[in-house]
């Protein structure tokens, strides 16, 4: 009977033992899975931080571009402003299908305080191909095409200056 007692002590020692093997295998399993997703959220953590500096610079770069932009255009307006010149003509070697403004920029010359925007309504008269275009072009293109078009149905308001824009023309 003390030979089967002993014998089964020495099992559960034996348990006990691949119990605690066990034990740590497993605590060493779930620190290497805790240090390795540490490393990464550091990672993560670093990538994060360049791209929020990266995302600063760049918008510091647009800002610092446009505001140049700005500042560039202020002054041709001034400059403008002081000359004596009376008529200033934007030739387009394409049709106003194929004219690259920004919707902005074309809006924008109607604000000119000293200038009236002048636009041949014939200049605007499509060909086949250009109609064909227009019709799937971008909304950008579409929108700049109605501009076109409703400034060559204003009348000119008597500003001091006119910009002349014209399409299908040679620089020669």
């Amino acid at each position: 009977l003390q030979q089967a007692a002993a014998a089964k002590d020495a099992e559960i020692q034996e348990l006990q033992a691949k119990l605690r093997e066990g034990e740590n295998a497993r605590r060493l399993a779930i620190a290497e899975a805790v240090g390795a997703t540490a490393q990464e959220l550091t990672e993560l953590r670093g990538a994060l931080a360049q791209a929020k500096l990266e995302k600063e610079l760049a918008e510091q770069a647009l800002k610092d571009k446009y505001e140049t932009q700005l500042k560039d255009r202020d002054e041709a307006i001034e400059r403008l402003r002081d000359s004596r010149i009376e008529e200033i003509v934007v030739l387009g070697r394409r049709g106003p299908v194929q004219a690259a403004f920004t919707n902005p920029e074309l809006r924008e010359l109607a604000e000119l305080e000293l200038a009236d925007v002048i636009v041949d309504q014939d200049e605007l008269a499509l060909d086949p191909a250009s109609a064909a275009a227009l019709q799937s072009a971008e909304q950008t293109t579409q929108r700049n095409v109605e501009t076109l078009r409703a400034y060559a149905q204003q009348a000119p308001r008597g500003k001091p200056r006119r910009i002349v824009l014209r399409f299908l023309r040679s620089p020669v």
